[in-house]
């Protein structure tokens, strides 16, 4: 099987801004599914905008929103809430989450793909398994694994992204690739800088994909929480993928 597909719905667009110190949620949830065959083949993109007013007068909502830089906006808090373990049917995999965090689960035959993001929609989780992708275009070592893990990342997030950058992957050891990227988010009228990461691991010709993405503010602040998040996160290759 050459084919592959990666569903992600991502917070790729979306994020809460506290603007001269009145709170607006705005809201743009960004869904991509995304079909290849070796190569990206076809990209849908769905938006819809949600606006939640502040408790301020209309008069001070549109003082708050004439922005002049960015220093006067940053971004609402992730709640990270304790790690709570989550086990997928059939035992396929497991990993910890954050309490509190929504899951959406939009997997298919061939494919087992689970999203979770937090309650102000600035941080999103998304885990991806399929099987069965050719010698051809993947091994088990870090060259190939990277080389892989950054053309699946340029192929879906550049063409649908802002500034992407993409940096050169990184070998963790224990059959790990990591690749750091970023992009550029919109809201309120400001370009909101966003950090993503991505990890591949391949095992039994099963892929394990693990993305996180938050803004780039807040990412020291849930470094160790991420960390964890991705050593608690284990897949068993020997049991077929279960149906959606």
């Amino acid at each position: 099987m050459n084919r592959f597909s990666i569903a992600l719905i991502a917070s790729t667009s979306l994020c809460s801004l506290t603007i001269a110190e009145k709170s607006f949620a705005v809201q743009q949830t960004c869904s991509l599914s995304i079909t290849c065959n070796r190569s990206i083949s076809s990209i849908q993109v769905y938006n819809t905008r949600h606006i939640v007013k502040s408790t301020s007068s209309s008069s001070e909502r549109s003082a708050s929103l004439s922005i002049k830089s960015k220093e006067d906006y940053k971004t609402q808090l992730i709640k990270i809430g304790d790690l709570k373990p989550y086990n997928h049917k059939n035992n396929l995999f497991s990993v910890s989450i954050p309490s509190g965090w929504n899951k959406t689960d939009t997997s298919k035959s061939d494919e087992t793909i689970v999203t979770w993001e937090d309650k102000t929609g600035n941080a999103v989780v998304s885990i991806d398994i399929f099987d069965n992708i050719p010698e051809s275009e993947i091994q088990n070592n870090p060259e190939s694994l990277g080389r892989f893990l950054t053309k699946t990342v340029n192929d879906i997030y550049k063409k649908s992204l802002k500034n992407v950058t993409v940096n050169q992957p990184d070998d963790l050891g224990n059959g790990v690739v990591r690749l750091s990227w970023a992009y550029e988010s919109e809201s309120s009228g400001q370009s909101v800088p966003m950090s993503g990461t991505s990890f591949i691991r391949l095992d039994r010709n099963r892929i394990s994909l693990f993305t996180d993405i938050i803004p780039t503010e807040q990412f020291e602040r849930m470094r160790s929480t991420l960390d964890t998040m991705v050593q608690s996160f284990t897949v068993n290759s020997e049991i077929p993928l279960p149906k959606p």
